[in-house]
Parts: structure tokens; sequence; C-alpha cells
């Protein structure tokens, strides 16, 4: 095998074994060159794979943005009741996102190596699983919703919105973990459509719906905060509905049925191999955010409102990166299933290339346009005096974070996600917490501070990814598929139709 110890160390070797390379690293020169006609061809498919989950995620920015807006108005005490329970919720949801990670591998190589059945398998065994993952995390946040803004800091006059914000929050987290499996599950296949036309509709729900909700129209009463939760709670069951009327539908590679249907351990196995890293990636990025948050949330209601915002507007320019960042995952997962690293590499670049391009463009909008975009915030002249210098030196980080998310996203298509995992702890623990605590109880810098220290682990992040995606060991990355289970053979059997290896649900 392979020598990675270079890469991990001992210690992580000891915790997370790595998957086999069985092969030696080959020489850039040893690569085949890709034909021009081929490169035209893996332009187009990273273009038709990104648009739409590009689309999906600017829209998922444009309506945090709407709400963010629409409790704006209400004041700086109801954005950080919003704003609180956020961190705490994403830090919940990392076991269901790592999971997803797994399945989108995993069905990205099968159908890579023409397995569709497999896909299948790995797909309602996931579906299952991250329905059980739901409702144990809706109990627990229901049952500490006080205690977790409380420990967040928020102040006496915050609480009681925030955590009656936080029990609605956590009614949706079942219908968020089978809902988001079916879509992750359709990204693996090369269906990028679906998720979007669901989120689209989705997210102009918590427009629609928060509207008349928060500010009350007619007989519907005037909820302010929790109209929002009401509406995040509604635009997500509608997400469920959906989703699971496209899984069980029987055209397409995934289908969602449970006839015959039996736990395949290997099939596991394999998916939590790729997601446990990946799991502990998002705990300890979300965990290292909800201390950062915590040290922000000291600085008083309306720093943290600033802050708040800030986020909401610097994710018009990550979120369009994590959308190319799924079309790297998709194309390298299933150009290695298909036996093609050149191919998964200068796919994974012409990502990068595209998610550049709409960096550098909203790094001019942050530079130039700032204050215009706080003022769709805000009235509020202290938290626009505290923004409008962040977002000039946020500015300057849009061009690094946008290749580290794409080429992290490549990294997780080849089942390396023990890479991204060591960035982020680098990245979160090491940089960003270390230079907050400096800058915010000993330099005492307020909101510029936080930003310092946000801006400097992103940067440290883009040179770790840079360096480890050049290295290239991730291209001789061997994904052992398991043998199909029982009820697999009685698919084949005749019990279920086979589709065309890369034909997607839609």
């Amino acid at each position: 095998m392979y020598d990675i110890s270079g890469i991990y160390g001992s210690w992580f070797l000891t915790l997370f074994p790595p998957i086999n390379i069985t092969r030696p690293l080959p020489k850039r020169s040893d690569m085949p060159a890709i034909d021009p006609e081929r490169q035209r061809n893996l332009r187009l498919e990273v273009w038709r794979l990104s648009v739409p989950a590009v689309v999906e995620m600017v829209l998922a920015s444009l309506v945090s943005i709407a709400n963010m807006m629409m409790v704006g108005r209400l004041g700086a005490a109801s954005i950080t009741a919003v704003g609180l329970p956020q961190q705490p919720f994403m830090f919940a949801m990392a076991l269901v996102i790592a999971l997803n990670v797994g399945t989108t591998a995993i069905i990205a190589r099968s159908i890579g190596a023409g397995r569709p059945e497999l896909a299948r398998q790995a797909f309602r065994q996931n579906w299952v699983l991250s329905g059980f993952v739901g409702l144990f995390l809706a109990l627990v946040f229901w049952c500490l919703a006080r205690s977790i803004v409380i420990f967040m800091g928020a102040e006496a006059e915050v609480v009681d919105l925030s955590a009656g914000y936080l029990r609605l929050m956590s009614l949706s987290i079942p219908f968020f973990t089978l809902s988001s499996t079916v879509l992750a599950a359709l990204r693996g296949a090369g269906d990028t459509r679906s998720p979007m036309f669901i989120t689209i509709v989705a997210n102009s729900l918590i427009v629609i719906l928060g509207l008349p909700l928060i500010y009350g129209l007619g007989p519907i009463p005037r909820l302010e905060v929790a109209g929002a939760g009401w509406a995040l709670l509604l635009a997500r069951l509608y997400m469920v509905t959906a989703s699971t009327y496209i899984a069980i539908r029987p055209q397409g590679v995934l289908r969602l049925y449970v006839r015959g249907w039996r736990l395949n351990g290997a099939l596991l196995r394999q998916t939590l191999l790729i997601s446990l890293p990946s799991a502990a990636e998002q705990a300890l990025l979300q965990a290292g955010l909800v201390l950062f948050i915590k040290a922000v949330a000291g600085m008083g209601t309306v720093t943290f409102a600033a802050h708040q915002i800030l986020c909401n507007i610097q994710s018009l320019s990550w979120q369009p990166a994590m959308g190319f960042a799924v079309a790297a995952t998709t194309m390298t997962g299933q150009r290695l299933g298909a036996g093609k690293p050149d191919e998964a590499e200068y796919a994974v670049y012409q990502a990068q290339n595209f998610a550049l391009i709409i960096a550098f463009s909203m790094a001019m909008v942050f530079m130039f346009c700032g204050r215009p975009l706080l003022l769709l915030f805000t009235n509020d002249p202290n938290i626009i005096e505290k923004s409008v210098s962040v977002l000039r030196m946020v500015a300057f980080i849009q061009p690094f974070q946008a290749i580290q998310i794409v080429q992290a996203g490549g990294l997780r298509g080849a089942g390396a996600t023990r890479l991204p995992l060591v960035s982020t702890v680098c990245g979160i623990w090491v940089v960003r917490n270390t230079i907050a605590q400096l800058t915010l109880n000993v330099l005492h810098m307020d909101l510029i501070g936080a930003w310092i220290a946000l801006a400097s682990d992103q940067f440290s992040r883009y040179l770790f990814i840079q360096y480890l995606f050049k290295r290239g060991r991730w291209k001789l990355m061997e994904m052992q598929l398991p043998a199909p289970g029982r009820n697999l053979k009685h698919a084949q059997a005749g019990h279920e139709v086979d589709c065309p290896a890369g034909q997607a649900n839609g």
C-alpha cells in the first residue's frame, strides 16, 4: 500500500485507516492527454451539472437573505433571535450531511462502474437511516431549546424569542433529513435539475408564507419571529413530500421501494468509511463555529446582528461555489468509477474556473457596493457603520474561498473525505478561533477582529486543500464496492427494471 503517513500523521491513521491505494502515484507526464473534443464534452457536462446546483444554492442564499430582511425590520433583537440557533442547529445536521456525502460518493461511483442496482441499495438504506437520525435530533432540540440559546450567549430580551424559533426549527428536522438524503442521491446519480426545482419551490414558500406570517395579513395574526419559524417548517414539509414522490417513482436509476429490502452490511460499512471522516469534519467545523459565534455574540446584540447580516451577504459568493463543488463531486466519483482519473481532474479544474468568475464578480460588488447592500437589510446606522469596512475586507478572500470549496468537493467525490477533515480542524480550531480570541478578547477589535479571523481561516484552508489536490494521490484511491445483497439479486431477477447507467430520476 502506498505510504500516505506524510499526509495524515500516525495519530490520524490510527483513528481513521485509509482507503487502500494500490498503485504508485504516476508522474504528471504519465497521465494520458485528453483530446480537445473530450475536453469540450467535459466542460459541457460540468456546466450541465453545475447550473442547476448553482441556481439551487443561490436561491437558497437569496431566500435566507430575504428572510433576514423581513426579520431585520423587526429590530436587532429579532435578527439575533433568528441567528443564534443557526449554528447549534447546523452542528446537529453534521450527522445527516456526513451520511449524504457517503450516499453521493457511493451512488456516483456505482453508476460510473455500471452498477445501478448498488446505487439503489445505497439510496434506500441511507434514506431509512436518515429518518431515524432526524427523529432523534428533533426530540433533543425540542427539549433543550432554551438551554441551547442561553449557552450561545443570548441576552435576556432574546432568550424566549430564540428558544421558540428553535423549537419550530426542531419540528422540521425529520423533513430536512429525509429530503436532503433524496436530493444528495439524485445529485450522485447526475440529476441536479430535480433538486433545483424542489428547492426553488421550497424557498419561494419561505418568502411567500413568511411575509403574512411575520407581519400579519387579514385573518393571519402577526407572529413576527415565530412566523419565520412556521414558514420554514411548512417549506420543509413540502420538500419532504416532493422529494419522496420523486423517490418512489419507477423511472430512473434510483427508486425507493421496501419489498424485499434488507440491510447490506458491507455497503453500510463502505458508506460509513466515507461518511465518518466527513461527520468528524462537520462536527469539528460546527463545534468550532459555535465557539466563534458565541464569542461574537458576547460583543453585544448590535454586533451580532451586524455579523448575521454580513454572513447572509457573503453567502452570495460561497453558495455558487458550493454548486460547482456538487458538480466536482459527481464528476469525480463517476470518472474514477469509470477508471478515468485524468478526466476527473480536468472536470474539477473546469468547475473551479466557473466558480472563480462568480467569485471575482462578487468581490467587486462587496468592494464598491457594500453600503447599498447593507441598506437592504437594515437602516440601523450602527450596524451599517460596523459592516461596511468588513465587506471590503471580505472581497479579498473570495477567489481563495471558491478554489478550496470546489477542490474539496472533488476530494470528497474521490472518497478522500479525511483530507477536508484535516483542513477544517486546522482552519477552524487552530487559525480562526485562535485569532478570534486574540482580536476580540485581547485587542478588543469588535466585529472587524472576528472577520479577520474568518478571512485567515479561509486562506489557510485554501493553502492546505490546494496542496493536497495538486499532489494528486486522491486519483489513486480505490473504493471497494460490495457485492449486491439478497434484495438486489431479487431485483435483478426481474422484479425491478434497471435503467441505463447515467440516467437519473427526473
